[in-house]
């Protein structure tokens, strides 16, 4: 996260298979928000 914030980065976003619990609860774990799933993917983001 660091590198994104020195690059002006405002945030980072992963995705994520909705079936893919362990990821999810790892991204959510360490702060990313989950947003609205727009395909079979969620996407979770955090402010940088």
């Amino acid at each position: 996260m660091d590198f994104s914030k020195i690059n002006g980065a405002k945030f980072v976003e992963l995705s994520t298979a909705i079936d893919n619990f362990t990821a999810q609860a790892l991204y959510e774990k360490i702060g990313f928000v989950r947003q609205l799933p727009e395909t079979d993917f969620y996407t979770y983001r955090l402010e940088v």
